[in-house]
């Protein structure tokens, strides 16, 4: 990993270097392992559990180039992220990964991909940094490595007065975006499938000092 820099008193956060990508889209895998999107995007239990960590690996390949993709020391949790001149996976990009997504996603794939469109044109039309995924190891969580990986982007984005946006795939997850700043702004649901919650993070003043 390279470019560490402190984002909490116990976790050492760095950019994603390409040889930690395998281990970070495990590691992803299994943290989503009950997300309600990834299982409506791979219904069936067991190709979702041997096919996931290929759809992670597809997704760190999309974002990784772009240099932020923030993991902590030990790869037991990752943000990944998409800059404000590039808030949304573009059209070419997802034609590059065409053959991947379709060993993926099989018969479904136009259902993810119209899926992904829907939810692309409900994003807001100013440029805001966007939080593609948050995912830390099931073992793990509670130890405030979301925080700490989510940090370097968040403190970039009050310090350059610039919004963020997400979109949460679970309920549960909302009080936890909440306490980062992050507010629900809008329901959408995906074609014969559950819903998402868009939650917009307007610039927040950085601390003194």
């Amino acid at each position: 990993m390279t470019a560490t820099t402190r984002s909490a008193p116990r976790h050492e956060v760095a950019v994603l270097a390409h040889r930690d990508a395998p281990t970070v889209a495990s590691m992803l895998a299994r943290a989503f392992a009950d997300d309600p999107v990834l299982a409506w995007s791979i219904p069936h239990p067991t190709r979702r559990q041997a096919h996931s960590q290929h759809h992670f690996a597809a997704i760190l390949d999309l974002y990784r180039p772009k240099g932020h993709v923030y993991a902590d020391r030990r790869l037991r949790s990752a943000a990944v992220w998409a800059p404000p001149q590039d808030p949304q996976v573009r059209t070419s990009q997802i034609l590059r990964l065409l053959p991947r997504l379709a060993a993926l996603y099989r018969h479904r794939l136009p259902l993810v991909l119209a899926g992904l469109i829907r939810v692309q044109r409900r994003q807001p039309d100013e440029p805001f940094w966007y939080l593609a995924y948050l995912g830390t190891d099931p073992d793990h969580q509670g130890e405030g490595l979301a925080s700490a990986v989510m940090a370097p982007v968040l403190d970039r984005c009050d310090r350059d007065q610039q919004p963020a946006y997400l979109e949460a795939s679970k309920p549960t997850l909302i009080p936890l975006y909440e306490r980062y700043g992050f507010e629900v702004t809008q329901e959408i649901r995906l074609p014969a499938g559950p819903p998402v919650w868009g939650m917009w993070r307007a610039p927040q003043q950085p601390a003194p000092g």
